[in-house]
């Protein structure tokens, strides 16, 4: 794995532990971090880039994406030959784990959430937060993306809108389907509601009232039948 710019050494990782610590990962903010799909690699994304480790020795091998502001959102492909990351400057791009080149930047990438690869890996999918304003301070309508993996280009967009509200936390289901965005009426400043959309034609499926107020996280079970609502109080509903 090569990157000819990176000036790493090992001390770092282990200089000055706090008792029970085994290493120290990243320099700078870390904003998420994902072990690959057979435990090989950890990536990290922090303030000044993306950190790859390998995960036996917890050694850093590679550092990337240093000029764009904090990295965040890293994901890997399914067969871990990929990374997914997301900027602050909202670059969403794919990145080779082996040779740390960058093959891929997604096309249309503004007010997006949390992109992921499909299970085939082959696409990239993310959903936009709904009805933001745009820098035109425009109501911005909710809309769902699907890129090639491989080239950045769009495959697919669906529309998705609720009159007046406000998306902001998202989650595909695992065999993604499906959306779940939790909802904020921006007239009379209260959550409002779960809704689940049909990705492919942008149909709602079906919409929870009885949420908790301040929505923080949206997660399917792994079958896909259940959605878990974490509230910014502790409460936790699941339907």
């Amino acid at each position: 794995m090569q990157n000819p710019k990176l000036d790493i050494t090992a001390a770092f990782t282990t200089w000055a532990l706090p008792e029970g610590a085994i290493a120290r990962l990243g320099r700078g903010t870390v904003r998420d971090m994902a072990f690959s799909p057979d435990g090989q690699y950890l990536a990290v994304g922090t303030s000044i880039g993306l950190w790859l480790y390998e995960s036996q020795t917890l050694s850093p091998i590679a550092l990337w994406d240093t000029r764009r502001g904090m990295t965040e959102n890293v994901r890997f492909s399914p067969d871990g030959r990929w990374i997914i990351t997301q900027t602050w400057a909202e670059d969403v791009k794919i990145w080779d784990t082996n040779s740390g080149a960058c093959i891929a930047i997604m096309e249309e990438q503004e007010h997006l959430s949390q992109p992921i690869f499909s299970p085939d890996g082959q696409r990239v999918l993310a959903a936009t937060n709904v009805n933001v304003w745009n820098k035109n301070q425009e109501l911005w309508p909710g809309e769902v993306y699907v890129w090639c993996a491989q080239t950045g280009k769009r495959i697919n967009q669906t529309e998705i809108h609720r009159a007046q509200e406000v998306g902001w936390i998202n989650a595909f289901s695992p065999d993604f389907t499906l959306l779940a965005s939790s909802y904020y009426d921006i007239e009379r400043h209260r959550q409002t509601s779960i809704v689940v959309w049909n990705i492919e034609n942008g149909e709602q499926i079906a919409c929870m009232t009885e949420c908790p107020q301040q929505v923080q996280s949206l997660c399917f079970s792994p079958c896909g039948k259940f959605l878990a609502v974490g509230g910014e109080k502790g409460t936790l509903h699941v339907w």
